[in-house]
């Protein structure tokens, strides 16, 4: 049976280097049986160590010397969410995807004129605008590589939407099209964490001590707008809710200098109120001394500790990576309520809820008005969030007791459904890519 063969340049008995790694002496030392270094560097190929391998029925791991004209392969790219996208798709560039790399000529001329794809991986972020779809076509013209032997890999839910959408607006064929789909990775490594445990957030009405739990850190448009809204709703006292100060990536920015005067006055909120909330700032949910005024616990590392705070509050309100965008991001944000069985609203793009319940995620239009996730106006979807969260504040005792028993079937499926993705779920992607590799096979 034909696999699929996953090309990296350099492999050693503990695994491929990343393609876009160049190996050194660390690597080589790391890479030997016996041979102890001190830390780890880094440069290992992700896809292959935490995917691939563990579909040796799918996918083959190979060298460019294993590679024969005609053979189907991919070769794999792991792009940088943190670098700007142009680092890559600037020909010419010293940081250039293809400049920046020793690609085999065998591999190059297999991508260029028969059964090699370039696949680049980018299940972190979502690279998914027409300024980078265009950037790309570009740079692969440049570089003489047929745009229908590229596959990206995006963590935007929508990114083949998206891509079909800018393909039609700029008149791009069908055979002039990369192929482009979406790998939730995020849900791949919270499936993996939880694989072998049975979480049991026993939550109980009388445990209740805050209607929200609201975790902010980096400064983003929606972020702000919602810790706005919430003070204007008067709702932040009935909240866990998160954020610092000042903008934790530029030190010198205040609350203030990065709030959005457009919301600001969508939602009226004074001068005089806008003072008030300011001096509850830092909002904070544990008791770090003022020297870490600007940590707070809500990253994964810090699981143990919130368990407390999902367990005392009612509803996640998750403002999730992207908010104010087309695309759809569904990050360990959403997967953390998920995995502490926590019922949740979501303030991220337009039909986020659609996709996510397109996984196979449910969620909780039963209990309250989810029509939120259809407006397209960004103001506007905040605003309705806020009016949804006004009336599950107004809740009484008896109702909330009953929601938390009514939602216990709901919260269990999703829990279910995330620690069962690394053994039930790859993208539809790969099972048309080995369709193809068997044809290739047969001719």
């Amino acid at each position: 049976m034909k696999k699929i063969k996953v090309v990296y340049e350099w492999i050693s008995p503990r695994g491929p280097l990343a393609n876009n790694t160049n190996a050194d002496l660390y690597h080589l030392a790391s890479g030997l049986h016996g041979v102890q270094v001190d830390a780890t560097k880094g440069g290992g190929a992700y896809l292959w160590t935490q995917v691939f391998q563990y579909h040796r029925d799918m996918f083959e791991l190979s060298s460019p010397f294993g590679i024969q004209d005609g053979d189907f392969f991919i070769y794999d790219y792991q792009l940088h969410h943190k670098w700007p996208y142009m680092d890559f798709f600037a020909k010419g560039a010293a940081t250039g995807l293809l400049e920046c790399i020793q690609m085999s000529h065998n591999v190059l001329h297999n991508i260029r004129f028969l059964n090699g794809y370039l696949f680049m991986d980018m299940a972190l972020e979502a690279w998914v605008s027409p300024t980078t779809f265009r950037a790309m076509h570009r740079y692969f013209d440049n570089w003489s590589i047929p745009t229908n032997k590229v596959i990206y890999q995006t963590g935007a839910s929508n990114a083949a939407d998206l891509y079909d959408k800018f393909c039609k607006e700029n008149n791009i064929s069908d055979n002039l099209r990369m192929k482009v789909f979406s790998w939730d990775s995020q849900e791949w490594i919270w499936s993996v964490r939880y694989a072998n445990e049975d979480y049991d957030n026993r939550k109980h009405i009388d445990l209740i001590e805050k209607t929200f739990m609201c975790l902010n850190y980096r400064y983003r448009p929606h972020r702000l707008d919602a810790t706005m809204l919430f003070h204007k709703l008067d709702l932040l006292k009935d909240s866990f809710f998160t954020l610092p100060a000042r903008n934790p990536e530029v030190w010198h920015d205040e609350f203030r200098t990065n709030i959005n005067p457009a919301f600001k006055e969508k939602i009226g909120i004074t001068d005089e109120e806008l003072r008030a909330l300011e001096q509850k700032l830092p909002l904070r949910i544990d008791s770090l001394p003022e020297s870490h005024v600007n940590h707070f616990r809500m990253t994964h590392d810090d699981q143990r500790e919130l368990k407390e705070f999902y367990t005392k509050s009612l509803v996640a309100i998750i403002t999730e990576t992207l908010a104010y965008d087309e695309a759809v991001t569904e990050t360990e944000k959403t997967l953390k309520a998920i995995a502490h069985k926590q019922p949740f609203i979501l303030v991220a793009a337009p039909k986020a809820l659609h996709y996510l319940r397109s996984h196979g995620y449910q969620t909780f239009s039963r209990w309250w008005d989810e029509s939120y996730d259809n407006i397209e106006d960004h103001y506007d979807r905040m605003v309705a969030i806020g009016n949804v969260c006004k009336d599950i504040h107004s809740w009484d005792r008896n109702k909330r007791a009953q929601f938390l028993e009514e939602t216990k079937g709901v919260l269990q499926h999703n829990y279910d459904k995330m620690k069962s993705t690394r053994l039930s779920r790859l993208p539809e992607m790969w099972y048309t890519l080995l369709n193809l590799a068997q044809q290739t096979g047969e001719k």
